[in-house]
């Protein structure tokens, strides 16, 4: 309009995961005819999230090698990269949180890993168990937790029954 043109880049470089997306600045160029704008990226590094679902998988190094795959497909190894394991993981499914990080922080600048995931069982079955682990689930099902906060419970619950570290 006739008040002229107000452009705002923001910042040149992503500082954190709520700044994803092209970073860079905004090039003004005149000439008699009026002013124009163009965005170049500028950023040496892009910030990204990626949410990875687990369904399906029934053994680490297949999930883990299906992720790097996905990942080294769609981001640069300079990229800062934030991953967040979602879905229900089958019960003997134990992802190796440690090993998971080590190998693609040799892949990116950065990496971050956010486990999201529930644990896949057939709840009903297994609280009609007579064992300590039916009652455990029954006990926890029978709490006023909500969902997700119950799915966590029993899956830390099942990983200790059987003696492994949650």
């Amino acid at each position: 309009d006739l008040r002229g043109k107000f452009v705002y880049s923001g910042c040149l470089e992503g500082r954190g995961f709520d700044e994803t997306g092209d970073k860079g600045f905004v090039l003004l160029e005149t000439d008699a005819n009026g002013v124009y704008s163009s965005f170049v990226k500028f950023a040496s590094r892009d910030i990204c999230e990626c949410e990875f679902n687990v369904d399906g998988f029934l053994d680490y190094i297949s999930l883990r090698d299906s992720l790097i795959e996905k990942l080294t497909q769609k981001y640069n190894s300079k990229d800062i990269v934030k991953v967040t394991l979602v879905g229900e993981k089958e019960e003997r499914l134990d992802i190796d949180e440690e090993d998971l990080l080590r190998k693609l922080s040799n892949i990116f600048f950065f990496v971050k890993i956010k486990d999201k995931t529930s644990l896949k069982i057939d709840v009903e079955a297994l609280a009609l168990d007579k064992s300590l682990r039916g009652e455990f689930i029954r006990g926890v099902l029978n709490s006023d937790m909500d969902n997700l906060r119950k799915s966590k419970v029993i899956m830390c619950g099942i990983k200790a029954l059987k003696g492994e570290e949650y």
